[in-house]
């Protein structure tokens, strides 16, 4: 099972199926934060600031995690995303990866649990 949390809501027994419903207005957002936990424990994050997505990777609460990172060409200037709290990071381009992508990666890990391979992953 997987439970996902859009900011402060937590949605129960998500699936990969249900998750476009759920992912709607935040899909259309400027910024996004959007995290799903797999009941092994792993947890995978996707920050969102346009039409791209940074995603995080974690096996456990507390774990090194791992990154997303790009095959197109990227600028190494930073791209701005806005956490659900307000907070304002920046990542570099190189990291993030289209949007379309990043929803197919969450849709993996709500069947699988782990992180989809077809993205490319940087251990941090």
């Amino acid at each position: 099972m997987t439970t996902l949390f859009l900011g402060d809501v937590e949605i129960p027994a998500v699936t990969s199926k249900s998750l476009d419903e759920h992912l709607a207005n935040t899909i259309g957002a400027t910024f996004a934060e959007v995290w799903l936990q797999h009941d092994d424990g792993h947890t995978l994050g996707m920050l969102k600031s346009d039409n791209r997505a940074l995603l995080l990777f974690l096996e456990n609460p507390g774990a090194v995690g791992r990154t997303s990172r790009s095959r197109d060409d990227m600028p190494r200037s930073p791209i701005p995303f806005q956490l659900t709290n307000g907070q304002m990071d920046e990542y570099p381009a190189a990291w993030t990866i289209p949007v379309a992508i990043a929803v197919d990666a969450l849709r993996h890990f709500c069947d699988t649990g782990e992180p989809a391979p077809f993205i490319d992953w940087s251990n941090d």
